[in-house]
């Protein structure tokens, strides 16, 4: 994927966060864009450490384990520090847990 690619996504994304961020589902508008996207860009790239790191994430997640995603997510990033899948995945497991200030943050590390 070409860094133009995540630009676009990026400027996308940013653009349909600034119109929900007046609503009471602006994260959950922000986390849908973002993943969608980032998600149909990168469908088929073969899966790195950091990509199984984040899958790993992902699935805690929805299981409900918000603690222990992050700790898959942040393995992830430690890997590949601007993996923007993982960066939204690491906003959702942060909002998860309560920490929304710090879920925003590692959403704007993706724009």
């Amino acid at each position: 994927m070409a860094t133009g690619d995540l630009r676009e996504i990026g400027t996308s994304a940013a653009a349909a966060a600034q119109a929900a961020l007046g609503t009471t589902l602006g994260l959950d508008f922000i986390e849908y864009a973002l993943t969608t996207e980032l998600r149909e860009a990168i469908a088929h790239q073969p899966e790195t450490e950091a990509e199984r790191l984040n899958n790993k994430g992902d699935q805690l997640i929805k299981d409900g384990k918000y603690a222990k995603a992050l700790k898959a997510l942040d393995e992830a990033l430690a890997r590949s520090p601007r993996y923007p899948l993982a960066l939204v995945n690491k906003g959702i497991a942060l909002k998860g847990m309560g920490h929304f200030d710090a879920a925003i943050e590692s959403y704007e590390r993706v724009l």
